[in-house]
């Protein structure tokens, strides 16, 4: 697998799938490896040039010195060190789970280096955001329950 150098002392690994808009892959997890997207790649390769990219401290990617760094800001930081040294253009980002929520970070941090975002199931990241501490998005997922918004096979609880 290919890598390019980052600078300080740091690489990222990556693999290109199709041809056509220049697209960043986001992983999900964290954790996940970029090959974790190769599946959306090669659905959408007549129209996206897809990115595989290890998020760092994954698959060929280093880690970084910083633990923060494996925060959304720190993954979209990240992307976008990836983004210049690759020297694409505005990119499309195509993120699922963690992958779109970096991806909805990447678009805020970035917005000149982003011609589209796709975000598929990001989560909301944060104390605030704890469905299992019974905070205000329990209380509209309860709502929304009672409602029949949705049905026990459509949904579950979950923790984030």
């Amino acid at each position: 697998m290919p890598s390019i150098d980052l600078a300080p002392d740091r690489q990222a690994s990556f693999q290109i799938i199709g041809e056509g808009i220049p697209t960043l892959m986001l992983p999900g997890g964290p954790g996940f490896s970029g090959s974790y997207m190769r599946g959306t790649a090669e659905l959408f390769a007549d129209v996206f040039q897809s990115h595989l990219v290890d998020p760092h401290g994954s698959g060929g990617s280093t880690v970084p010195k910083d633990q923060q760094a494996y925060s959304p800001e720190g993954h979209a930081q990240f992307y976008e060190d990836v983004r210049q040294a690759l020297r694409l253009p505005q990119v499309t980002v195509f993120g699922h789970s963690f992958g779109a929520t970096t991806a909805l970070t990447y678009s805020a941090l970035y917005p000149d280096s982003v011609a589209r975002c796709i975000a598929v199931a990001p989560f909301g990241i944060g104390t605030e955001h704890d469905v299992a501490d019974g905070g205000p998005l329990a209380a509209e997922m309860e709502t929304m329950l009672a409602r029949g918004t949705f049905t026990a096979g459509t949904a579950a609880r979950t923790s984030i």
